[in-house]
């Protein structure tokens, strides 16, 4: 597996929410019995990644009750998961079918209807994605500058040629015109024009991909919105008990919105925290406190974020062994009490004990004899 020794090792892996038990089976059976590892942990994404976030949070009612509201959008999906006491909530979880791949989707078909043939072009387009999407403040407004030839949003994109452009760029048209006047102006005589190239026009797609995961409506989804989602997320945590935390429903919703985490490579699209804060802050009410921050501080760090969160859960070898699942473990109270236990046990931050028993009554299922350290 990429030249990485799993025999025998301690493994740290991350599973999708509402993950299927089918799915969870065979994971077992690849790791114990394909790759050999000794032991692993399986943890949602976005649990790991607020428990990286929390590791540099400053004290407040989110630090006290280990809790946040992580926005994860990923690939296929955005989940707004509330984590409680360490926990991620799974009954109050929400997800909108609007991520990466479906943004690259519906790029091609926009691109294709309008200019150029790129259907067959996934890998191409996602590039194309990602080097040139913004998300618009203000969506009717952009389009009504995007009309005409003056569109503030027109560029052209440079498509790869196989030899000295590998991966395609952004033709900056006012640089080319800056030198050419400047050669002018010097009395030398104009720059080369570059070779043939075949470029690709953008306009509106620009910021108009982006929008639908703030407006799925747009290309015909039933569904809310990111940040709509997240409304609904929060305002569903009614009850104030969660594992540990004695709190009421008012304290725990504060909480929730003083610590609003975004991670996943969509976050890092120019423009989307801003977007995102200022659409939550106007559906909000005006009583809390609202805080919005991207998980590492920047879009390799949300990228990166749930990674990290497992990177450090693995170097703490007495926490990663009193959660870890082991062959025998697994022998000993069969895979059905393990999958059990696997939907109460999502651990963000450490030391979290288990939704509604104290923390105590299935750490036994995943804890081994052995002492063993990390590889």
């Amino acid at each position: 597996m990429c030249g990485v020794r799993c025999k025998g090792a301690h493994v740290v892996v991350t599973e999708p929410m509402f993950n299927f038990t089918s799915l969870q089976e065979q994971m077992c059976a690849s790791m114990f019995e394909d790759l050999g590892v000794a032991s692993f942990v399986a943890a949602p994404a976005p649990a790991l990644a607020l428990r990286y976030h929390n590791a540099t949070l400053r004290a407040g009612p989110a630090k006290d009750l280990q809790a946040g509201l992580v926005v994860d959008c990923g690939y296929s999906f955005a989940h707004v998961v509330p984590v409680v006491a360490g926990q991620a909530l799974r009954a109050h979880t929400k997800r909108v079918n609007v991520g990466g791949k479906l943004m690259t989707n519906l790029m091609k078909e926009m691109v294709s209807y309008r200019s150029v043939n790129m259907m067959e072009e996934t890998f191409l387009m996602d590039r194309v994605k990602e080097a040139t999407c913004v998300v618009s403040p203000d969506v009717v407004a952009d389009l009504r500058a995007s009309r005409g030839r003056d569109s503030p949003f027109r560029i052209q994109f440079v498509l790869p040629d196989g030899l000295s452009n590998i991966r395609g760029y952004i033709r900056d048209l006012e640089e080319e015109e800056r030198a050419a006047k400047q050669a002018e102006e010097d009395g030398l005589p104009p720059p080369i024009p570059p070779p043939e190239e075949h470029l690709l026009p953008l306009n509106n797609e620009r910021f108009m991909v982006p929008e639908t995961l703030f407006r799925p409506s747009d290309i015909g989804m039933p569904q809310a919105g990111i940040t709509e989602a997240c409304l609904q997320a929060v305002s569903s945590v009614t009850c104030g008990g969660h594992g540990p935390v004695e709190a009421d429903q008012n304290e725990v919703q504060g909480a929730l919105w003083s610590n609003v985490v975004l991670c996943g490579g969509v976050c890092g699209c120019p423009g989307f925290v801003e977007r995102f804060t200022a659409e939550l802050r106007s559906i909000v009410p005006d009583c809390w406190e609202l805080n919005v921050s991207v998980a590492g501080g920047d879009a390799e760090g949300a990228a990166t974020a749930a990674w990290k969160g497992g990177s450090d859960l693995g170097a703490n070898s007495k926490e990663y062994h009193s959660r870890a699942l082991t062959r025998k473990g697994l022998a000993e109270v069969g895979l059905g009490r393990v999958l059990e236990v696997w939907r109460l046990q999502h651990p963000a931050t450490p030391n979290s004990p288990l939704e509604g028993d104290g923390g105590n009554r299935h750490r036994s299922v995943y804890r081994d004899d052995s002492d063993h350290d990390l590889d």
